[in-house]
């Protein structure tokens, strides 16, 4: 089977621009959402955010990746998951209806009780937007997955901007998470080719619940690594604190968000297609991480040096404290940046306990190191947060290595020049950046000056010692552009 059909770099493209138009809109608004409210305000939203978060995870990992990596039935898959979506959601809002009272007790915040109660209805909605979305993911509908986000995103905002000059606070937040999900809902079963049956087929139900429960399990294990550290924070540090770690955290990893989940979304399901052909699945992954550390590079280093001007410039004052959490998290990101799609080629090789395995052992470090750091203030928080990342990292790209059957040198061999590159625009970055920051004169203007210098020098030296590659990847976009709906074109790794 030809995964490199042009169909799968259109799907890669089209998610790309998905994900960041997406990512422009919520930095756009999020900017004006946080120059009109307070950082408490994102806080309590942050807080029950993170326990909304928690099924969410679930939801989309036991239903959904199933019927990514299946083959064959996947009408019959889409059946049973959609019937048992509906039901675990509607026992989960039951559950959180019930036990918000005591969340809101032990975080000490009295108006999370009907924060969680209102939020909690995003489970019903869930469940109809995960299945129909995984179907297009599936079949590679990035295009009409492009538009479903945008719209969504953008009336959501709009809504949320009006309810925050209306002086709604934190309702204005919440507001937005339940429109930005039932539009997204409204629009995806318009669109749908799959209508439910309510017809369970209980041959293909084993196979699922294996699949969908180790799915389920790595989902509950990562919003232990991901998710507890906000839970953690806000009960000890306070809601302001919680706010501005969120702030911070949410801009350190735009880098990820924007360059590396789009390319990891769209490639799990070309992945699947090539369990059986290991050298194929090779070179694809070392391809893949080498585009990843020619862009992910200079967009996380130009953000630690320029993330203070940034903040006060558009967030104001009030966010300053910020500052710490984003230069500390962009290094994470770029860490996660190497290893993210691992988990992914996990499920692809049909081995989804791996993935599980790994978080549960890396949460049994996780969890006290939290508890522990969290006393000494946000910076140590965030440092052991960094920490934990750099001791686990290497770990996970040995187990992934190992599986790709890649031999011990191979993987250096292969991206020895991008890493030569990277360390060349860190020294001239440097000075320049050495140079600017000596004068008092530094402007927006300069700011843009000096990143189109670094993007410049930096794809000029790509260019230099990877020619080849720039070429290919020329006449991939231009294929695109001048053919978008064809899909016979060969693209080889």
């Amino acid at each position: 089977m030809e995964v490199g059909e042009l169909k799968i770099v259109k799907g890669m493209i089209w998610n790309f621009f998905s994900y960041n138009s997406v990512s422009f809109f919520q930095l756009v608004f999020g900017v004006i959402l946080a120059r009109i409210l307070a950082p408490e305000t994102f806080g309590i939203f942050t807080m029950a955010i993170s326990i909304i978060f928690f099924v969410s995870l679930l939801l989309e990992a036991g239903l959904g990746h199933p019927i990514i990596q299946g083959k064959h039935e996947i009408e019959k898959m889409a059946n049973f998951m959609f019937l048992n979506g509906l039901i675990i959601s509607l026992f989960f809002f039951v559950c959180l209806y019930a036990i918000a009272p005591f969340f809101a007790k032990y975080f000490m915040m009295r108006d999370l009780v009907f924060l969680l109660r209102v939020l909690g209805f995003s489970f019903v909605l869930y469940a109809f937007y995960v299945i129909q979305r995984c179907i297009l993911l599936k079949r590679l509908e990035f295009r009409t997955l492009f538009f479903i986000n945008n719209i969504s995103l953008f009336f959501s905002s709009i809504f949320a901007i009006i309810l925050a000059l209306l002086g709604k606070g934190v309702w204005a937040l919440a507001g937005s998470y339940i429109i930005d999900l039932l539009i997204k809902v409204i629009l995806l079963w318009s669109a749908a080719e799959w209508k439910p049956s309510f017809r369970y087929d209980f041959k293909i139900a084993r196979k699922m619940l294996y699949f969908g429960g180790y799915a389920s399990s790595e989902a509950i294990l990562g919003w232990f690594i991901n998710g507890v550290d906000k839970v953690i924070l806000g009960r000890f540090l306070g809601l302001k604190l919680l706010g501005v770690y969120n702030i911070g955290y949410n801009f350190a990893m735009t880098p990820l968000n924007t360059i590396v989940v789009p390319f990891n979304t769209a490639l799990y399901p070309a992945f699947c297609t090539l369990q059986e052909n290991i050298n194929e699945f090779r070179k694809y992954y070392l391809q893949y991480l080498s585009w990843i550390i020619f862009l992910m590079y200079p967009a996380c280093l130009l953000i630690f040096f320029l993330c203070p001007h940034i903040i006060i410039y558009f967030l104001g004052v009030k966010w300053i404290d910020s500052i710490v959490v984003v230069r500390c998290m962009i290094i994470q990101c770029f860490i996660a940046s190497l290893v993210t799609i691992n988990h992914e080629i996990f499920r692809a090789l049909n081995r989804p306990d791996i993935p599980a395995k790994f978080l549960l052992v890396r949460i049994i470090f996780t969890v006290p190191v939290y508890f522990y750091y969290v006393r000494f203030g946000l910076l140590q928080f965030c440092l052991g947060f960094l920490g934990l990342s750099l001791i686990f990292a290497p770990f996970n790209a040995f187990l992934c290595s190992k599986k790709l059957q890649m031999k011990r040198n191979e993987l250096w061999g292969f991206l020895r020049s991008f890493v030569v590159i990277a360390n060349l625009l860190l020294t001239i970055s440097i000075v320049i950046l050495n140079y600017f920051f000596r004068h008092s004169w530094i402007s927006l203007f300069s700011y843009l000056f000096l990143i189109c210098a670094v993007l410049g020098f930096y794809a000029a030296g790509f260019f230099f010692v990877e020619k080849e590659k720039m070429e290919k990847l020329k006449i991939l976009i231009s294929n695109f552009y001048n053919n978008p709906d064809s899909g016979t074109t060969i693209i080889q790794p």
